[in-house]
């Protein structure tokens, strides 16, 4: 046993000095690792502050705003990216640029802005995007064209800001998307009725979005100012202005949207003069005025004038029954709730023969003579109810809004 102990002292020896060694050799290495990593922070953390403290003054922000339109090119590429670095402070400073008039200055100015609209800053982001919204309607053709060309190059950062900003103030949006066989096209079905909490300035927001639009306007709150701020929307098919508080002027601005196909008026004052401007809207398909000052006469002469759009003008009462059959007997088969075809008693499979003492022989024939009429009209009918027939007395009501539609 005591030789056994002699031969394995030296060998265990040995082991001790050398695990001692990688020890030491390990706790080196760790202290210089964190040496290491302590710098590497310090660094990082003065680079930091470093880069903080060179953040552009005012009067250097302004400076290259200046450099936008200097005479060399790396001078003008310089101060592009010096501002887009600048974020939300360079924003104010770039409308001078904007405002110069000199091309060179005003494209790079609206190139930052476009930039500036992706920023990470979400504050930034909204600066920079409300102020295209607001170029696009610029009275110079050139900013317009520049401010809306950065829009398209938005894309979708525009569409879903534009969405997501007109919901949180009240606005109903739908979209769909189908395709042509070619392409794929995006719709949006918008409804901005008496409870919308945004601004005149808020509708520049429906420029952002791209596709085919059907636009319905409800209220008071829709006037002239409302309708200024539309004239930049691409694609907006169906126009719907029901109880708006706008005037002849605003439709200047109507007759120029290219794209509608559709447009109704319920209960807006507009008068014959306006139609001179309404005639020279070629590709409208359907005019509906109804409740309107138009009278029958201009009315008719608009429907001479526009051949290939049906002009359906009415006084702009509403009594609230469904039929299928126009050129067979006016019999009844739906009735909206709360209409004064409920309130007089107009049941399902009431057939009109009678309406302010006028025989009813169709359905059209219903439609026309009701459309003689007004909100607040009283009037008798008279329908047949099995064997029976029975006369109801009525007040005429007017057409309910879209959003009273969608609740039935």
């Amino acid at each position: 046993m005591k030789l056994a102990a002699n031969l394995l002292l030296p060998v265990a020896r040995r082991i001790s000095r050398d695990l001692s060694r990688w020890l030491c050799r390990r706790t080196y290495v760790g202290i210089v690792v964190l040496v290491l990593s302590v710098l590497a922070s310090s660094q990082v953390l003065a680079q930091e502050q470093t880069e903080s403290s060179q953040q552009p003054d005012l009067a250097e922000i302004e400076q290259m705003v200046r450099n936008l339109g200097a005479d060399t090119f790396a001078m003008r590429q310089e101060a592009t990216r010096d501002l887009i670095r600048a974020g939300i402070r360079a924003i104010d400073p770039l409308l001078v640029a904007i405002d110069s008039g000199e091309p060179e200055s005003q494209m790079r100015a609206i190139r930052v802005v476009g930039s500036l609209a992706l920023d990470r800053d979400p504050e930034c982001q909204r600066r920079a995007q409300d102020l295209l919204a607001r170029l696009s309607s610029s009275e110079n053709s050139d900013v317009r064209l520049l401010a809306s060309q950065s829009i398209n190059e938005l894309g979708d950062a525009m569409v879903i800001r534009a969405v997501t900003e007109l919901k949180s103030l009240g606005a109903l949006i739908d979209s769909n998307q189908y395709s042509d066989g070619r392409q794929t096209i995006s719709s949006y079905t918008v409804t901005i009725g008496p409870e919308f909490r945004g601004q005149p300035q808020d509708f520049r927001m429906l420029t952002w979005l791209k596709g085919q639009i059907a636009l319905t306007l409800i209220g008071e709150k829709i006037d002239n100012s409302v309708i200024s701020h539309l004239d930049t929307i691409k694609g907006m098919t169906s126009l719907i202005i029901q109880r708006g508080t706008l005037d002849n002027s605003a439709l200047k601005t109507i007759a120029e949207f290219d794209d509608l196909t559709t447009l109704y008026f319920y209960y807006v004052g507009i008068d014959d003069q306006g139609m001179e401007d309404l005639v020279k809207m070629t590709k409208l398909t359907e005019l509906r005025l109804f409740g309107t000052r138009v009278t029958e006469k201009r009315a008719n002469e608009a429907q001479t004038e526009m051949t290939t759009t049906n002009v359906d003008r009415r006084n702009g009462a509403f009594l609230g029954i469904y039929f299928n059959d126009t050129d067979g007997p006016c019999v009844v088969n739906n009735i909206v709730q709360g209409s004064s075809a409920e309130k007089s008693g107009f049941q399902q499979d009431d057939q009109v023969l009678k309406f302010a003492d006028i025989k009813i022989e169709t359905g059209s024939q219903f439609l026309l003579e009701v459309a003689k009429f007004s909100p607040g009209d009283k009037v008798k009918a008279m329908v047949k109810r099995g064997e029976e027939e029975v006369t109801l007395e009525l007040e005429l009501g007017r057409f309910p809004d879209i959003e009273e539609f969608v609740d039935q």
